[in-house]
C-alpha cells in the first residue's frame, strides 16, 4: 500500500500464485481462518519465488461486507477455542479492536498473543505495538516496560528503541529521546514475512528526533531532521515545523 505521496507504508510478502498439487492426494493447499484467511501447504514444503514486477489492485466495494463483520467472526472464534485460542485469532482481535479506539481491550488481545504465539517475530511486533497503545493512553511507563520487553525478544530490531525514544519524548526527557533513537538507527530494519511500514525507520524518527532537538534548542539540528522527514513525506505539518 502507498500514500498519497508514493511512499509505500504497508509491505507485506503474500502467497499470490501457486502451483496446484491435484495429482498428489497427500499434497496440496489449505486454507486457515475464517477472517484474512491464508494459504498454508499440506505434506510438502513449497519451493518459493520472489517477484517484485507483479501488480494486484483490489476493487471490493467498501460497503460489501457490515463494519462489525469480522469482529463478530472473531470473537466467535474465540469462544469456540477457549480456553487454547488460535494465536491468529488473538492478533486480529487486538487489531480490530485497536481500529475502533478500545485500547484496553486490544492491550489484553495482544497480552494474550504474545503468550501463546510460537514465532518471535509475531511476539516481538505485538509486543511493541502493546507499547504504542499504552502511550497512546499516557501510560507511559506501561510502555517502557512492553518496549523493554520487545528487546528481550528481538534486540537487533529497531522499532521498541524508537518506541522507548518516543515515549521519553512524551516524558520531556529529549536527551534519553537522541540516545534511544542513536540506539535504533544502528538497527536494521526486519526482515521478516510479516507487514511492515518502511516509513517507521526513516520519516517517524526523523520527526521524533526533531522535536527532541527542539526542546533543547538545538534549531541546527532540528532542521535538519525535520528537512529529512519533509523530503519523504512533505505534509504541511512538518512545512510548518521548517518554517
Amino acid at each position: 500500500a502507498r500514500d498519497e505521496n508514493g511512499n509505500c507504508i504497508c509491505y507485506l510478502i503474500r502467497e499470490r500464485l501457486i502451483r496446484l498439487q491435484d495429482e498428489l492426494p497427500d499434497k496440496g493447499w489449505r486454507w486457515i481462518g475464517k477472517v484474512h484467511e491464508v494459504l498454508a501447504p499440506t505434506g510438502f514444503v513449497p519451493d518459493g519465488k520472489m517477484a517484485d514486477g507483479i501488480v494486484v489492485k483490489h476493487f471490493k466495494p467498501a460497503n460489501k461486507h457490515e463494519p462489525d463483520r469480522n469482529i463478530k467472526i472473531l470473537y466467535a472464534q474465540l469462544a469456540e477455542s477457549e480456553p487454547t485460542p488460535d494465536p491468529r485469532v488473538l492478533g486480529y482481535l487486538c487489531t480490530e479492536n485497536f481500529g475502533r479506539g478500545n485500547l484496553t481491550e486490544a492491550i489484553l488481545h495482544g497480552q494474550r498473543f504474545v503468550k501463546v504465539s510460537g514465532w518471535d517475530d509475531e511476539r516481538y511486533q505485538m509486543q511493541h505495538r502493546i507499547a504504542d497503545m499504552h502511550r497512546l493512553l499516557g501510560e507511559h511507563q506501561k510502555s517502557i516496560i512492553a518496549d523493554m520487553a520487545a528487546i528481550q525478544i528481538q534486540p537487533a530490531w529497531p522499532d521498541a528503541w524508537y518506541g522507548l525514544a518516543e515515549t521519553y519524548l512524551a516524558l520531556d526527557n529529549p536527551k534519553a529521546t537522541i540516545e534511544y533513537t542513536k540506539a535504533g538507527a544502528t538497527k536494521n530494519p526486519p526482515q521478516t514475512m510479516l507487514i511492515v511500514n518502511p516509513l517507521d525507520y526513516g520519516f517517524y524518527p526523523a520527526v521524533v528526533l526533531a522535536g527532541a532537538y527542539a526542546r533543547l534548542n538545538d534549531h541546527e539540528m532540528a532542521l535538519a531532521n525535520y528537512e529529512k522527514a519533509f523530503s519523504v513525506q512533505p505534509t504541511q505539518q512538518i512545512q510548518n515545523l521548517i518554517e
